[in-house]
């Protein structure tokens, strides 16, 4: 099996930091990016199979970061993080192509559920970590 590989956009180095480490050691490939126009230049050169991006961050935002990607790669999925609940922006981000939407402060679990399902690693699901009622 082919390791996936993830791209975390924030520009806050501590999250990056937080959430490559636990995404490594779920076996995925991470690299990071402090910004919107820095995660294109590393789109433009390695295909990621997920990217984790904040919404709001200097030089280009989580959404124009959406939108362009999209425009270049489709397949690419996405997930919006935001320290902001808004329904708009969550709708705005759906609307681009973003698969799902995490709020900050991140619950590890979930982040960790939403990417293996993202990424159709279903080792959460038939473990039964992650159950529908």
């Amino acid at each position: 099996m082919d390791t996936k590989r993830i791209l975390i956009v924030d520009d806050e180095a501590n999250m990056c930091s937080i959430m490559q480490d636990i995404l490594a050691d779920e076996g995925y490939e991470v690299m990071v990016a402090e910004n919107g126009s820095e995660a294109l230049q590393i789109v433009r050169e390695i295909t990621p199979d997920l990217i984790i991006t904040d919404i709001n961050m200097p030089c280009m935002g989580g959404l124009e970061l959406l939108r362009e990607v999209k425009s270049l790669h489709p397949d690419i999925q996405f997930i919006i993080m935001t320290g902001f609940g808004e329904l708009e922006t969550y709708l705005k981000a759906m609307h681009d192509g973003a698969f799902d939407y995490i709020t900050k402060p991140l619950n590890i679990e979930m982040l960790k559920i939403m990417v293996a399902k993202v990424l159709g690693q279903n080792r959460y699901f038939a473990s039964g970590i992650f159950q529908r009622n």
